[in-house]
């Protein structure tokens, strides 16, 4: 998420490049992206879990398919990023990146789950925007809920 809001600095929202480890394996290769992540093989939807069984070996099973199962997230993050209001986007690129961040210093822990980061970046986003006009605090906060609704992740 980070590396994707880095890699576009001073790039408009509506013309970032969502690909993450571009070349990585080579020319034309990446490792993700967050606005398609089947394109590099993994999950985008909850449905389409990848579940953690025994033998969790490297070879391709990932310790359980965490990094697979990581486009799940992705996804929903790139839908609240574009999330938009009319022809406006929800979030500027410095709130997204102030929301997650809370979300993973504060509210998440190293055991937490899918349903968990949901909750966390809504928290993230009732705090950060307290202050603003109670309507702009609920379209956030929806704007939050529809992304991870999207990617099927459930509070």
């Amino acid at each position: 998420i980070f590396g994707v809001i880095i890699a576009n600095q001073g790039r408009r929202l509506d013309r970032w490049v969502w690909e993450i480890g571009s070349g990585f394996d080579g020319p034309g290769t990446a490792l993700r992206n967050l606005q398609n992540p089947p394109l590099h093989d993994q999950p985008k939807l909850m449905k389409d879990f990848r579940g953690a069984r025994p033998p969790y070996t490297y070879e391709r099973n990932d310790y359980g398919w965490v990094h697979d199962n990581s486009g799940i997230h992705n996804y929903a993050t790139y839908k609240v990023m574009t999330a938009k209001d009319g022809n406006a986007f929800v979030f500027t690129p410095a709130q997204i990146a102030a929301m997650f961040y809370l979300a993973l210093t504060v509210y998440l822990s190293r055991t937490s789950q899918f349903a968990d980061s949901r909750r966390a970046v809504v928290q993230a986003a009732r705090s950060l925007f307290r202050k603003q006009p109670p309507s702009t605090l609920a379209r956030k906060v929806k704007a939050v809920e529809d992304g991870f609704q999207a990617a099927g992740i459930n509070a």
